[in-house]
């Protein structure tokens, strides 16, 4: 674990994110997929939440942000 540690302070400092961590990739990796369009409630399977609000609040997703997601995909199978 230590070694992991270490490894992800090395890495940060090279490119410039000196807290970088486990969760800040994971996060940032799971910002990315909803960003570039997977399903919410995929994403929220993948992440291991039990219930998709966790996943709302751990993104950071508001209702707008959902809905216009919501209107986007609609339209492309409508």
């Amino acid at each position: 674990m230590l070694f992991l540690l270490r490894l992800f302070k090395k890495i940060g400092e090279k490119i410039g994110v000196p807290e970088l961590t486990s969760h800040t990739l994971r996060y940032a990796h799971a910002v990315k997929c909803w960003r570039g369009g997977i399903d919410l409630l995929v994403l929220s399977k993948i992440l291991g939440h039990a219930d998709l609000k966790v996943t709302m609040d751990y993104l950071r997703v508001t209702e707008q942000e959902l809905l216009e997601k919501y209107e986007e995909q609609a339209s492309k199978v409508l």
